[in-house]
C-alpha cells in the first residue's frame, strides 16, 4: 500500500494530552500525520497538548513547531520560567502568552483552520471547563496553568488551572466535537517515580538560579535543590507538585482509555526517563513521537484508507 497517497472519508479528531516537556512528542505525531497526508478535522488539547494543538490549528506546521521547540525554546526557557512575585504560583502564567507570540499571532478560536477546543479545570468546582471561543492565547495559557508552578488564569469570576486535573486526555471532548475516528496521544508514563539524580538535567536548577536575583526569594532558591549526606536529591516543592500531578493524571488517563476507547492510541513516552521540564531534550522527545506514531498511523491507513 502506498501510505503517502491515501484518502480517508471519515472525520478525524486528535486528543492531545498534557505532560509539560513530554508533550513535545505531539509534534512528532503531527509530523507523521502530515507525511502521510492524514486530514485532521478536530483537535482537543490539554495543557501542553493544547499549546501544540492550538498552534497547529492556527496554521503552524509541525516542522515550524519543531524548529521553535528545538532552537527558540532553548533561548527562551529562562524567560518562560522567570519567577513571579505571587503567592499563587512560582511562575507568571502570562509568560506562556509571551512565548506563544514568538510562534504565531493571537487569533479568535472560532476562526482557526481546524476546529479546536482547549481543556481547562475550574479551580473552585474541580470540573472540566472547555474553551472553544475567544482568544487562543488566553485559552492556551489557562489550559497549561499547572498549579503551584504557574499562576492561575482568571476569566471573569472563574479561576482556571491546568486541564490535566480534570481531563488529561480529552478523548471524550474530541469525540463530542464530531470526530468519527479518534486518535488519542498520551504522553504521561506510569507514575513510578524515577527522579533524575544528575543536577545538570534539572530545569529546577535554572529556575533556582533565576529567583536568587529576587531578594525575597533567595531562601526559596536555596531550598529548591537540597542534597542529603549520601549525595542524593530530596524531592523539592516542584518535584512534589509534578509527581502528585503525574499520579492524578495517570489514573484519570487509564480510566479515560477504558471508558471512552479511542480508536487509535499513541504513547510515545513509555520509557520514563524524561523529566517534566526537560525542554532541552526537545529533538529527542519529538523523535519519540514520530517513532510511536508511525506504526499506528500506518495501521489507520490500512483500515480506513482508499
Amino acid at each position: 500500500m502506498n501510505f503517502e497517497n491515501n484518502m480517508i472519508d471519515k472525520k478525524i479528531g486528535l486528543a492531545l494530552g498534557g505532560g509539560a516537556a513530554r508533550g513535545l512528542a505531539h509534534i512528532g505525531v503531527l509530523k507523521v500525520l502530515e507525511r502521510y497526508k492524514i486530514p485532521i478535522n478536530y483537535i482537543a488539547g490539554t495543557s501542553m497538548g493544547s499549546i501544540i494543538g492550538g498552534c497547529y490549528a492556527a496554521g503552524i506546521s509541525a516542522d515550524i513547531l519543531e524548529e521553535h521547540s528545538v532552537k527558540l525554546l532553548k533561548k527562551s526557557a529562562l524567560q518562560l520560567f522567570y519567577p513571579a512575585l505571587s503567592n499563587s504560583g512560582f511562575i507568571n502564567g502570562d509568560n506562556i502568552k509571551r512565548y506563544l507570540s514568538t510562534i504565531t499571532e493571537d487569533k479568535e478560536i472560532s476562526k482557526l483552520n481546524i476546529y479546536f477546543k482547549a481543556v481547562t479545570t475550574d479551580f473552585f468546582t474541580g470540573k472540566e471547563y472547555v474553551i472553544e471561543k475567544g482568544s487562543l492565547f488566553d485559552a492556551l495559557r489557562a489550559s497549561s496553568a499547572i498549579p503551584v508552578v504557574f499562576t492561575p488564569y482568571a476569566q471573569g469570576e472563574r479561576v482556571l488551572v491546568d486541564g490535566g486535573l480534570s481531563n488529561p486526555l480529552p478523548t471524550s471532548t474530541v469525540r463530542n466535537m464530531g470526530a468519527e475516528i479518534v486518535i488519542a496521544v498520551n504522553v504521561v508514563p506510569s507514575p513510578e517515580y524515577k527522579r533524575i539524580e544528575n543536577k545538570k538535567k534539572q530545569v529546577v536548577k535554572q529556575f533556582a538560579q533565576q529567583i536568587k536575583k529576587i531578594p525575597p526569594l533567595k531562601k526559596i532558591s536555596r531550598n529548591l535543590i537540597k542534597y542529603n549526606k549520601r549525595g542524593k536529591a530530596q524531592p523539592n516543592i516542584i518535584e512534589l507538585s509534578m509527581q502528585t500531578r503525574n499520579i492524578i493524571e495517570y489514573s484519570l488517563i487509564i480510566k479515560d482509555i477504558e471508558t471512552n476507547k479511542p480508536d487509535f492510541l499513541i504513547e510515545p513516552n513509555k520509557k520514563d526517563d524524561i523529566g517534566w521540564f526537560e525542554f532541552n531534550r526537545a529533538k529527542e522527545i519529538i523523535e519519540n513521537g514520530e517513532k510511536a506514531a508511525k506504526p499506528i498511523i500506518e495501521n489507520l491507513i490500512k483500515k480506513f484508507g482508499k
